[in-house]
């Protein structure tokens, strides 16, 4: 199977570029793409930047320059909500937008792009063979949450009691962007800072996170491998 596999952040993903077998590099544009295999897949990794749009021109660049791409996977780091704890990992059921509003011109729900659902699903292959972590939806803004209150306030505009377990800036982009070429994709996020608890900084326990959503994924890929032929 062909994996591509996806990090906003160099941290997010040096452990992963660091086991590949085989290793070559290719530059396109600002972005460098890691080719090379873990177990018994052919695995690219690479580097998207932070936000939104560079998760889109990330997600265009690969599709457009990579052939027999079968996965995509995101794996880095979120903010969680309590009672989720430093470097806990959560898999993405489904993505939603905290910060697009379309109600002022059409007759859509806050968080809804237009011609895409509101809850953009992940893939079901993918979320059938994964290892057990927290399930449920990942909202995405181009802010950096961190207090109880922005999350809260997010959260109130949505109409239903949606299982958000945290916050990033680039999952619901990506997940967007794969289903717009038909892509199945999946992403994990360990947790890195406790949505208002001081005590759980960012800085402080980014690496702790990102080498426990990397190792997840690693037995994610070993396990992938006994299935591969189903795909």
């Amino acid at each position: 199977m062909k994996i591509a596999i996806i990090g906003a952040m160099d941290i997010e993903i040096n452990f992963l570029v660091s086991k590949l077998l085989n290793k070559k590099e290719a530059r396109l544009g600002n972005f460098t793409f890691y080719q090379g295999n873990i177990f018994d897949h052919d695995v690219i990794i690479v580097k998207s930047g932070i936000g939104k749009v560079m998760s889109g021109i990330l997600i265009a660049t690969l599709m457009n320059n990579f052939s027999n791409i079968d996965k995509i996977i995101n794996v880095g780091v979120a903010g969680g909500l309590k009672p989720l704890q430093i470097a806990d990992v959560v898999i993405g059921e489904s993505y939603l937008f905290g910060d697009v509003d379309l109600s002022s011109i059409d007759d859509v729900p806050y968080g809804k792009m237009a011609n895409f659902p509101l809850l953009i699903p992940s893939d079901k292959e993918l979320l059938d063979l994964a290892p057990t972590a927290h399930r449920g939806i990942i909202c995405t803004n181009d802010k950096f949450v961190a207090d109880v209150e922005v999350a809260e306030e997010i959260i109130s505009k949505f109409t239903k009691d949606y299982n958000i377990l945290c916050f990033d800036m680039e999952s619901a982009a990506y997940a967007q962007s794969c289903y717009f070429f038909n892509m199945p994709f999946l992403a994990i996020r360990a947790i890195s800072d406790v949505i208002g608890s001081p005590e759980d900084d960012f800085y402080t326990n980014v690496e702790k996170a990102c080498i426990a959503s990397n190792e997840f994924i690693l037995d994610f890929l070993k396990n992938l491998s006994k299935y591969v032929n189903i795909f």
